[in-house]
């Protein structure tokens, strides 16, 4: 996982990288070849909004057809930000400040 940060923009980028020979094998879970993500957090101080891009790049290797990747692909943005959205809400996060991310708000 790389994090980087854009103070003048308001901004957080986080970009992630899979590197299955790091993990042991699994009989319970079959590891994508090649996978990668990317959230963009971009803070908007007049409205006090953020606009989240989420993108992700993902070759299963043929485990899976192509065809039921892309069912199940369609929804996958919605449920992981959705996802997102709830953990942010809860109240530990509510009252964490970071002096390192200066957002106005």
């Amino acid at each position: 996982i790389d994090v980087s940060y854009d103070v003048a923009k308001n901004a957080v980028y986080i970009r992630t990288v899979n590197a299955p020979e790091l993990l042991p094998p699994s009989a319970e879970y079959v590891r994508f070849p090649r996978f990668s993500a990317r959230f963009d957090f971009v803070g908007d101080p007049r409205t006090r909004m953020v606009e989240v891009t989420y993108e992700v790049i993902a070759d299963l290797g043929g485990y899976i057809p192509p065809w039921l990747v892309n069912v199940a692909m369609k929804d996958t943005p919605y449920f992981t930000l959705e996802r997102f959205r709830r953990i942010v809400q809860r109240p530990e996060y509510q009252a964490w400040r970071d002096p390192v991310i200066p957002f106005p708000w």
